[in-house]
């Protein structure tokens, strides 16, 4: 299990959402639902407790990982 040792003031972080067999590289399909927060408390070494609030997504729309279209999702400043 992967722990973090010091919690950043930003974390950015990126999911794996493509799958390789050794030849051919396919996209994951199944939904991803973030949650507006995330708890970080229970990945760090020491249990400390962390929270952050979620900023900003880019999504892939594409039926495959060759093609598609990248937008994003970003909050505003007024935190709408």
């Amino acid at each position: 299990r992967t722990m973090i040792e010091a919690a950043p003031h930003v974390l950015i972080v990126q999911l794996k959402r493509f799958a390789f067999d050794g030849k051919t590289t396919s996209k994951l399909n199944h939904p991803v639902e973030p949650n507006e927060t995330l708890e970080l408390a229970e990945f760090t070494s020491d249990g400390a407790a962390r929270s952050y609030r979620l900023y900003a997504l880019v999504v892939h729309d594409g039926t495959s990982a060759h093609s598609g279209h990248y937008y994003s999702y970003v909050r505003a400043s007024s935190g709408v």
